[in-house]
């Protein structure tokens, strides 16, 4: 039987999992209900291989290939690790991968730390709260207005918000409702991000900075994130329609890997259809 320790002010750190054994169907029932219920798994102490991840978040979703490979690693070899120069310092403003896209954002992603230096947190925003948490006047406005939101392009940095006025000339963006229904529980949550959003439709981008500038100050109160402080080993599997994540400025010397695996109802190259030429910029 395995048990989900409650993490504040959501998600669950898993305890009774055997990273070499492939979880029982009645395990694998139970690491789904507990994902929807706390949208994020946190499996601490324990080493999983390559196999081993998999595994585990078969259980969880149906795993696809991304980038031509169903395993990944962020930063993955030493001249690639996140070191403290100009290039690598920025912080990873709050998104949810591909929530642009008209069919909605990759539900399922699991995060693996093969190697950390230093701590760099990873920060986490429940986006089916924040609804929940939104005053009736702005819910009303986010009802009634899509946001406008652009596919990353590599005049872009993790620190800057993408525009449709600065995009490549012919680059595509999407209208996305700034209000979507989770496609598993059909509870709404907020499908604006500070990355990927460019304006709201109808208004400028001064004007729906404005509007962003409320919408984060509830979306990303700090007292309703969770932090992750990375430990090697500490794998994550999260909901990524539901929740939000970005990392802070790197501080102080360090080096991280992760390994990156992901789960989604249908492949990349159907989930990317939308983008069309622009798809191979992503898989």
């Amino acid at each position: 039987m395995l048990e989900f320790e409650p993490i504040t002010p959501f998600g669950a750190r898993a305890h009774g999992i055997q990273p070499d054994a492939p979880p029982t169907p009645d395990e694998a029932e139970q690491l789904r209900a507990a994902l929807r219920r706390n949208r994020l798994l946190l499996f601490r102490g324990r080493t999983f291989s390559e196999e081993d991840h998999v595994r585990l978040v078969s259980a969880v979703g149906t795993v696809r290939s991304e980038n031509g490979q169903v395993v990944n690693y962020l930063n993955a070899t030493p001249s690639r690790y996140i070191k403290t120069d100009a290039v690598a310092q920025e912080r990873y403003l709050f998104h949810a991968d591909y929530q642009m896209l008209p069919q909605g954002p990759l539900r399922v992603i699991s995060l693996y730390g093969v190697k950390v230096d230093a701590a760099n947190p990873t920060f986490f925003a429940d986006m089916i709260a924040a609804e929940r948490r939104l005053p009736d006047g702005l819910r009303a406005y986010l009802e009634a207005r899509d946001n406008v939101q652009v596919p990353y392009h590599p005049r872009v940095k993790g620190d800057t918000k993408f525009r449709v006025s600065e995009r490549p000339a012919s680059f595509p963006y999407f209208r996305v409702s700034s209000l979507r229904r989770h496609s598993a529980s059909g509870e709404r949550y907020v499908s604006v991000s500070e990355f990927f959003s460019s304006h709201f439709e109808g208004l400028s981008e001064p004007d729906s900075d404005a509007v962003f500038r409320e919408l984060a100050a509830i979306a990303y109160d700090p007292a309703e994130l969770y932090v992750h402080v990375w430990q090697e080993h500490d794998l994550l599997i999260f909901d990524n329609e539901a929740l939000q994540h970005a990392r802070g400025r790197i501080s102080g010397a360090s080096a991280r890997s992760l390994r990156r695996i992901i789960a989604h109802p249908v492949t990349m190259q159907a989930l990317l259809a939308d983008l069309g030429a622009f798809s191979t910029t992503y898989d």
